[in-house]
């Protein structure tokens, strides 16, 4: 759990912000009682709206760094460069991880108008820049996991390596042997999951893409304890610290916003 505890924290607060400034309102044109809440109100959502801007900027650099950190060691693995602690679930981990990071960065894309609010004309202008900025930038992020995607095809369609051919390294009966040592007493991903993992990472779920990580990763600790090799994503790393850190001007933008409000 600690190596996706980032990657939830991401797709947690954004779902949050989405749906906190979806559903509360600019104002309330109600009479009556309802006009003393208007003031908190509007004091809130604008706390949210600083908050939720502060959230996608360290969202977006967030995903940048994963989509080159996973174009570097997918692109190792599938041009033969070096394989080394790339297995199968790791590669599958790396997909899922990558379309993990890009699906908050949708809300803001997509529903520009969560931060918007009433604004000078001049302030509306620097507000149009700034979202065509952040949809520049959406668009890059997406553009990059155009690779992922592809190591993903070559992964499912490309040439096995397993088998009694000719070009193959591993034939089957050796490959048989291996997957009974290092797969013995270890719950096996069915065919059942392993269609789940591949239909919902076509529907854009972040919730599907979660599970995917943490089922893998339950595998290869099975896997890890067989073979008597140390489990390192399991460890508090520089790589876990940074990415929930990487959230912590959020905290400070809305204790900020609330005080100086």
């Amino acid at each position: 759990m600690k190596m996706i505890l980032g990657y939830v924290l991401e797709n947690a607060l954004g779902f949050f912000f989405a749906l906190a400034l979806f559903f509360i309102p600019r104002s309330s044109p109600s009479p009556g009682k309802a006009e003393r809440w208007i003031p908190h109100v509007e004091r809130v959502r604008d706390v949210l709206m600083q908050g939720c801007s502060s959230y996608y900027d360290s969202a977006i650099f967030l995903c940048f760094s994963v989509q080159i950190a996973s174009i570097v060691m997918l692109s190792r693995l599938d041009f033969g460069i070096n394989a080394s602690g790339m297995g199968d679930s790791t590669a599958k981990i790396t997909w899922a991880v990558s379309l993990l990071t890009l699906l908050p960065l949708l809300y803001v894309a997509y529903l520009p108008h969560l931060l918007q609010g009433p604004v000078s004309d001049r302030q509306a202008a620097r507000q149009v820049s700034k979202r065509k900025l952040r949809f520049g930038l959406f668009s890059m992020c997406w553009l990059l996991t155009l690779y992922p995607f592809y190591s993903k095809m070559i992964g499912y369609f490309g040439p096995s390596l397993i088998g009694d051919g000719e070009g193959q390294v591993i034939s089957d009966d050796e490959w048989s042997i291996i997957q009974a040592v290092c797969t013995a007493n270890v719950e096996a991903i069915s065919d059942r999951e392993h269609v789940a993992m591949q239909f919902f990472g076509v529907a854009v779920l972040a919730i599907s893409q979660i599970w995917t990580i943490l089922r893998l990763r339950q595998f290869q600790e099975g896997i890890s304890r067989n073979t008597g090799n140390e489990n390192l994503d399991s460890q508090w790393t520089f790589g876990q610290i940074a990415s929930i850190t990487v959230f912590a001007p959020v905290a400070v933008e809305c204790a900020f916003g609330w005080v100086n409000g």
